[in-house]
């Protein structure tokens, strides 16, 4: 029998229920979010109404590219033990037709001083204008997302 090692683990234990939605740039997390950084215990409190969405990139600690028509990416977001919202934004992929050409990857520098707890397919249309995470407006013309809540980060994004 194969043992499985989870020393060391980051993991969400709960759904934060992140939400992104509007003519507005704040998210929501409206659930209680105990997680786990290298196995140590850690809880969020549940009632986050409209907190302000980074706009530094955790990764590199610069701003987000900005995205223009017909491209889309992957962000993925995460707490500090703290309880400090952090997200890291993957590269920006070609999009034909409202569909990606190829698949976008997650950031390829996750660094392990946060715990992923969501990831966000974002997608700029035909007719969207630029578009930077954190600073437009999720309503912005032309533009979706789509929020994943997750426990750990699966092989690859759901993108459909």
């Amino acid at each position: 029998m194969t043992a499985i090692n989870l020393a060391g683990t980051n993991m969400a234990f709960t759904n934060s229920l992140l939400t992104a939605a509007g003519g507005e740039t704040v998210h929501d997390t409206t659930v209680l979010l105990t997680f786990c950084l290298n196995g140590k215990l850690y809880a969020k409190s549940g009632t986050n109404a409209d907190q302000t969405t980074p706009v530094l990139d955790h990764s590199t600690g610069l701003a987000f590219p900005s995205m223009t028509a017909n491209e889309g990416c992957i962000v993925v977001w995460g707490y500090t033990s703290a309880g400090v919202v952090k997200c890291i934004q993957g590269n920006i992929t070609e999009m034909s037709g409202g569909v990606f050409v190829q698949a976008p990857e997650f950031p390829a520098n996750i660094p392990d001083d946060i715990c992923l707890f969501a990831y966000q397919v974002l997608k700029c249309g035909a007719t969207a204008g630029t578009v930077i995470f954190g600073t437009s407006n999720w309503t912005a013309t032309a533009f979706t997302n789509a929020v994943v809540n997750i426990a750990t980060l699966p092989n690859r994004p759901q993108i459909s």
